[in-house]
């Protein structure tokens, strides 16, 4: 960038932008104990944070109004995400399974065909279809999932 580009327009909307994100107070919620294993976390559809408890076998959801409720999954939700259908995506690395939960609570699932692959990580992907990795896998993989 030029040495003077603080003095532009541009240099004045990024000032602008920092400051406000410094005035902004970080802010900290405490949505379980250390022993749950809090991982991982998503914006839900309904504007709620959703997240993993990896060692407490559920995935919690804190809502604006700060109400926390949690959701027995299976063993070990590693990863969330919001997939296109509006529901959240979660590998359970130790049960091997692919779960999906609605913003209502309602969690389905399904074992991928790799035997001991290790689901782990999850994306929406272009094609409207979740897309999960399996880390146990004896070759990379990543596979789609219908999102419906």
């Amino acid at each position: 960038m030029p040495h003077a580009f603080h003095l532009s327009g541009h240099g004045e909307v990024l000032f602008g932008r920092i400051g406000r994100w410094l005035a902004d107070p970080v802010r900290e919620f405490t949505v379980s104990g250390p022993d749950a294993g809090p991982y991982a976390l998503a914006e839900g559809p309904d504007g709620a944070l959703w997240f993993t408890l990896v060692h407490q076998d559920g995935i919690g959801r804190r809502g604006e109004d700060g109400h926390l409720t949690t959701h027995p999954v299976g063993a070990g939700p590693t990863v969330i995400a919001q997939g296109p259908d509006g529901a959240c995506g979660s590998p359970t690395y130790r049960a091997h399974r692919i779960g999906r939960i609605t913003v209502d609570g309602s969690v389905s699932s399904f074992a991928p065909h790799t035997a001991g692959g290790g689901p782990f990580g999850i994306a929406p992907g272009p094609d409207g279809a979740m897309w999960f990795t399996l880390s146990g896998a004896t070759a990379s993989a990543a596979s789609p999932v219908d999102a419906k």
